[in-house]
């Protein structure tokens, strides 16, 4: 007997079909969300979050990007709008942090922090249709801390690379 399902209208992973209410933000379906947060209680139980937990955060984000089409038809309120918005530009900058200038991840979130200071507002950038060929669904729930974190650095890699053609623009504002 087969399942049907539904794609998450982020990351496109397939969940129950059954499955219809959104987060709050309006860019994750339930079961995505709920699937996700079962990956971080296993970070947390396991590790008591590891590095890497940085990475797995970005990686998720960057894979649920602002939809204002649908928020607007769910009738989110603008400041998750907003929020979302925001949201993609700033796990963006954390990637290209730990991809591309290959800071140590443990200093990224304080330089994200100074992104967000940089005064000017964060205008939505355009979602890439292919977000990315892996999400939390492929995480492998081990205990082998190694495993794991070869995981999360590939599905980072691969989440940054999705958004390539707004790459210019996240160095640009981190200058």
């Amino acid at each position: 007997m087969s399942t049907e399902s539904k794609a998450c209208p982020g990351c496109g992973a397939h969940f129950s079909k059954s499955d219809t209410s959104f987060h709050r933000y309006g860019v994750a379906s339930s079961g995505c969300w709920q699937a996700f947060n079962e990956l971080l209680a296993h970070e947390r139980e396991t590790w008591s979050y590891p590095e890497v937990h940085r990475l797995v955060i970005d990686a998720y984000s960057v894979q649920h990007p602002q939809n204002i089409e649908l928020q607007n038809s769910l009738g989110i309120s603008q400041r998750f709008v907003d929020a979302s918005v925001q949201s993609v530009w700033i796990h963006l900058i954390g990637l290209y942090f730990a991809l591309e200038e290959k800071r140590p991840l443990s200093e990224i979130s304080k330089l994200m922090d100074q992104a967000l200071k940089g005064g000017e507002g964060f205008e939505p950038l355009p979602p890439p249709k292919n977000r990315g060929k892996l999400t939390h669904r492929e995480a492998p729930l081990t205990k082998d801390l190694e495993v794991y974190s070869r995981f999360a650095w590939k599905w980072a890699e691969d989440a940054w690379l999705a958004w390539s053609e707004h790459h210019d623009k996240i160095r640009q504002r981190v200058a």
